[in-house]
């Protein structure tokens, strides 16, 4: 092909490229200025049953949607509010080892000591060749508790390496106390309850009955010894546990993630009160019922924990405001309290027991700033 040619041909299929650029951006070009074209939807269309996928909602400047405010009155308390104080007297100045025997008593040092030795005569194998057991005593069951608080404040990877010594690890004064042979063997053999499993239907036969008579007393030593203030909690408590049980919970987004799980009614980190609950059985009886709330389930049975630990409280003679969260709140649960002249606070859901619908707006909905709604229901301010 002769040279003209040729550069003819090339510079016509550059101004077809060119050409079909132009096109190509003319056509992308029209597309944005279709879609950015705007629709305005007066404000008066927009009602709560607005759809979830209908775009940017205009904020409502009609407050008629809502209730107004109600007027509410307050619960006035027949005494003053008070602060948190110790029970016990005055001039009593307590060290660290002297106020955990407020709760681990002598009696109750005696009893393990001695539910230790059965159960270790009880399962010991005679006919291996392992270390002979040498019963305990309350001294030694003390050392040895004592060692398990210092493990769990000073973890270690293993249970041995507190009584190594070599370069690579801390020297731990726990060893001056005790062998690490002595301190596994009376872990193996441990016992707080006694041999015998309790009879079907007693009052002992609970699940958590190898804790007792241990249990109990912690329960008692926490009224006993403190009165709480006038702004308490009721919450729920996770205590460790990575074993196998059917008896433990499983909650992923939670410190800790597995183990036992315990009701607690607590004044700033003191635990007063607590209920025990288990996954497979859910929580025990309690001795205090809701007569307007019956027990319809597992679900229901924590209002009625609420009500039952609250009433542990002297509240005839004190001034108490309780607050949980919305996994305990419920509007039959409130108005009882005040009825005895309890006040309480929590957060509520939409999902919660005879809750105002009309109280209920939809996400996509923006209201307008600093708008106040309300219901009142049986002594209950929403």
């Amino acid at each position: 092909m002769p040279r003209k040619a040729l550069q003819e041909t090339n510079s016509n299929i550059r101004t077809s490229a060119r050409l079909q650029n132009a096109t190509k951006k003319a056509s992308v070009n029209s597309r944005v200025k279709q879609s950015s074209k705007t629709t305005t939807i007066p404000s008066q269309t927009l009602t709560a049953e607005a759809p979830k996928n209908a775009g940017k909602v205009e904020k409502i400047k009609d407050p008629s949607i809502l209730p107004p405010l109600p007027d509410f009155t307050p619960m006035v308390h027949r005494v003053k509010a008070h602060t948190a104080y110790n029970m016990l007297h005055d001039s009593l100045i307590l060290n660290a080892y002297q106020i955990f025997t407020l709760f681990f008593t002598d009696d109750m040092f005696n009893i393990m000591t001695a539910n230790t030795n059965a159960y270790a005569l009880e399962h010991l194998d005679e006919h291996t060749n392992g270390r002979p057991w040498s019963p305990t005593s309350p001294a030694e069951l003390r050392i040895w508790v004592g060692i398990t608080i210092y493990m769990g404040l000073n973890p270690m990877p293993g249970l041995r390496d507190y009584w190594r010594h070599d370069d690579e690890h801390p020297l731990h004064p726990i060893t001056k106390f005790m062998t690490s042979l002595r301190f596994e063997q009376i872990k193996r053999f441990f016992h707080i309850s006694t041999t015998d499993k309790p009879a079907p239907g007693s009052d002992n036969d609970v699940w958590y009955y190898k804790l007792e008579p241990l249990l109990s007393q912690l329960r008692r030593s926490s009224k006993r010894y403190r009165m709480p203030s006038t702004n308490v909690s009721v919450d729920e408590a996770m205590i460790m546990c990575t074993g196998r049980s059917k008896h433990t919970y499983k909650m992923p987004n939670k410190p800790i993630d597995e183990g036992y799980k315990i009701h607690c009614l607590a004044d700033h980190g003191y635990v007063w009160d607590f209920h025990m609950t288990s996954n497979a059985e859910g929580p025990d009886p309690v001795a205090h019922t809701l007569t307007s709330l019956p027990a319809l389930g597992i679900t229901l049975n924590r209002w009625h924990i609420v009500y039952h630990l609250i009433c542990q409280l002297p509240y005839k003679f004190r001034a108490f405001d309780v607050y949980m969260d919305n996994w305990y709140t419920s509007l039959p649960l409130l108005s009882e309290l005040r009825k005895l002249n309890i006040d309480s606070c929590g957060t509520c859901t939409t999902n919660s027991l005879n809750y105002l619908s009309s109280l209920n707006i939809v996400k996509m909905i923006k209201m307008m700033y600093q708008q106040y709604s309300g219901h009142v229901q049986d002594g209950v301010a929403l």
